[in-house]
C-alpha cells in the first residue's frame, strides 16, 4: 500500500472523527449508491421497453412493406413476391390486403382495420399466427361454410364475442346504390380465434380474414394492397430496401420499413431515455456535493496533521492525492453498493414484472433488459463525478501553510 492510500484509508477509518462527519460520509455513500442503483434499474427498464416494443412491432408487421406510388394496389402480387424472394437478404414474402370496416355483433359495433392474409405464408414474415388463441392452421374454410375471422383481443372484448360467435363486417366505403339509398357491403364471419400481440394499438384495432376473402370483399380480384417482406437483419432495413427496389426496377414501387412506420415512437423512447438519465444523474450530483462537504470538513479537522505531514516532507501533490483518494474511496463504496443494489433490483423486476395499463404504455407488463455496457457507462460516469468532487477540497488541503496550520491548532 503506498503512502497516499495508507493515509487516506486512515482518515476514513479514524475513530477520532466527529460523529457529524461520519454521518455526512455515510449519507454521501448512500447518495452515490442510490443514484447508481436507480440509473441501472431505469436504463434496464427503458432497454426492455424498447426491445419489447420493437420485437412486437416487427412481429406484427413485416420489416419491409412493398407498395406502389401510382395506385393503392399491387397487381400480380405473386409475381412481385417471387422477384423479392430471389434477393439474398429476403427470408420470406407474403401478399396482404388492407382495408377498413365496421364490425357488428348484436347491438354492439366497432370500427376495425381488416387485414387479409394467407396464414400459411404469413408465418414466414410475421408472428401473427403464434399470437392467435386457439392456434389455427388456416383462415380458409371449405365452400358453404361461413368465412373465418380472427379478432384483436380488445376488439373482441368490446363486441362481447368469443370463439365460435358470429360477427357482421360492413364496408361503408364500398356501398351499393339502391332505391333505399346506399347499402354498405356486408359479410357474416365466424370468430375462429383471438389475436393478442400485447400491444394495445394492434389488439384494439386489427382483425384478420383470409387473403382470398379479403380480395372478394374489397373487390381486389388478382391484386393485393402490398407485399410483406421479412429480412435477415431488421437493423439493416435501409440496405434491404435499396436491394428490393433495385430488383423491382424502382418506380412505381415504394417500400416502407418498420422504422419509417414507427419513427416517432422510437425517437420518443430515445429522448425519454436520455432525459431520464440526465434527471437521475442529479441524485449522483447531490451526493457529489456531499463528498465535497465531507472532504472540506476533513481538511478543517485535520489541519494540524496536514501541517505535520508537510513539515516532514510531504509534497503538495502528495497531500492532494491523499484527499483525492479519500473522496474516491467514498465514491467507490457508493458505486459498489449501488451496482449490487441495481443488479438485484433488475433481477427482481425481471422475475416479478409490474403490470401496466396497456392503453397508455403499449405493453401490459414492465419488461427489463440489463445491458452490461450501460452498467459500465453508469459506473464510469458516477465515478468521474465523485472524482471531480474531490479536486477542490484536495487543492485547498495542498495549499495549507504548514507553519500556520500547526500554530493555529
Amino acid at each position: 500500500m503506498n503512502f497516499e492510500l495508507f493515509v487516506a484509508d486512515r482518515y476514513l477509518r479514524s475513530k477520532k472523527r466527529t460523529g457529524f462527519i461520519s454521518l455526512i460520509t455515510w449519507i454521501s455513500v448512500i447518495g452515490v449508491a442510490l443514484g447508481t442503483a436507480v440509473l441501472i434499474i431505469v436504463l434496464s427498464v427503458m432497454n426492455g421497453f424498447e426491445q419489447e416494443v420493437r420485437s412486437r412491432i416487427v412481429g406484427t408487421n413485416a420489416a419491409l412493406i412493398v407498395l406502389r406510388f401510382d395506385r393503392d394496389t399491387v397487381a400480380s402480387p405473386d409475381s412481385v413476391a417471387q422477384i423479392l424472394a430471389g434477393i439474398p437478404d429476403v427470408v420470406g414474402t407474403a401478399p396482404f390486403v388492407f382495408g377498413k370496416g365496421l364490425l357488428r355483433s348484436g347491438s354492439r359495433a366497432d370500427g376495425v382495420i381488416v387485414k387479409g392474409v394467407e396464414l400459411e405464408r404469413e408465418r414466414s414474415v410475421t408472428t401473427v399466427a403464434e399470437n392467435v388463441d386457439p392456434p389455427i392452421e388456416t383462415l380458409t374454410v371449405p365452400p358453404g361454410e361461413k368465412p373465418s375471422i380472427v379478432l384483436g383481443r380488445h376488439v373482441a372484448d368490446r363486441l362481447r364475442v368469443v370463439v365460435g360467435d358470429e360477427v357482421v363486417l360492413a364496408s361503408p366505403f364500398d356501398a351499393s346504390a339502391s332505391i333505399l339509398g346506399l347499402i354498405p357491403r356486408l359479410r357474416t364471419f365466424r370468430v375462429a380465434g383471438i389475436f393478442n400481440s400485447g400491444l394495445y394499438e394492434y389488439d384494439s384495432s386489427l382483425c384478420f380474414i383470409s387473403f382470398a376473402e379479403a380480395q372478394k370483399f374489397y373487390r381486389l380480384e388478382g391484386e393485393a394492397t402490398g407485399i410483406e417482406v421479412k429480412i435477415h437483419n431488421v437493423f439493416e432495413a435501409d440496405r434491404a430496401r435499396a436491394a428490393c427496389l433495385e430488383a423491382l426496377g424502382g418506380y412505381p414501387y415504394r417500400i416502407n420499413t418498420w422504422v419509417d412506420l414507427n419513427e416517432n415512437l422510437f425517437l420518443w423512447m430515445k429522448l425519454e431515455k436520455l432525459g431520464m438519465s440526465i434527471l437521475l444523474l442529479l441524485i449522483v450530483l447531490i451526493a457529489a456535493f456531499n463528498i465535497v462537504g465531507v472532504l472540506v470538513m476533513l481538511v478543517m479537522e485535520n489541519r494540524r496533521e496536514i501541517g505535520i505531514l508537510k513539515s516532514m516532507g510531504a509534497t503538495d501533490g502528495a497531500i492532494m492525492r491523499i484527499f483525492m483518494t479519500t473522496g474516491a474511496e467514498i465514491g467507490f463504496l457508493g458505486i459498489l453498493f449501488g451496482t449490487v443494489l441495481g443488479l438485484v433490483g433488475t433481477v427482481v423486476l425481471d422475475h416479478y414484472p409490474l403490470n401496466l395499463p396497456a392503453d397508455v404504455y403499449f405493453l401490459s407488463s414492465l419488461p427489463v433488459l440489463l445491458e452490461w455496457k450501460d452498467v459500465v457507462l453508469v459506473t464510469a460516469i458516477v465515478f468521474l463525478l465523485a472524482f471531480l468532487a474531490t479536486l477542490y477540497p484536495a487543492w485547498k488541503a495542498a495549499r495549507l501553510d504548514p507553519v500556520r496550520a500547526i500554530r493555529e491548532t
